[in-house]
């Protein structure tokens, strides 16, 4: 008789990994009414158990990136004013306004971009050469 590998996912609310756990036991230790179900049951196993993170968390790029953005665009006005302004530089902060007017949004969000994902990169290589 052919055997066959079935996967049930249970997905629940628990504080931590251990309490998750003892949920999947008290369950995997139901009775099985049927004795013929029972009997052709080789083996019952908890695997791996994972958190699943908030998708609401995992969608939120842009909200955690802009004042980062605005943060780098502030700071490369400010050292472009003092190259400039050499002895006369009073370090007056910009509004958003004219920091997008004068291409510093722009600039400062290239380089946040192109830093997260040299920061990703850099992380995956690492993991492919550790495995």
């Amino acid at each position: 008789m052919p055997k066959y590998l079935i996967e049930i996912i249970l997905i629940v609310n628990a504080e931590d990994p251990d309490e998750a756990r003892q949920i999947v036991d008290a369950i995997i230790d139901l009775p099985i009414p049927d004795k013929n179900i029972e009997n052709k049951i080789e083996t019952m196993r908890v695997e791996e158990i994972v958190q699943i993170p908030n998708p609401k968390d995992t969608r939120k790029f842009w909200p955690k990136i802009r004042p980062l953005i605005w943060e780098k665009a502030q700071q490369l006005y400010q050292e472009e004013q003092g190259r400039t302004m050499g002895t006369d530089y009073k370090g007056i902060t910009a509004t958003r306004k004219e920091l997008r007017e004068a291409g510093y949004f722009h600039t400062a969000k290239l380089v946040i971009l192109r830093n997260l994902y040299l920061q990703n990169t850099r992380l995956q290589n690492l993991i492919s050469r550790i495995h």
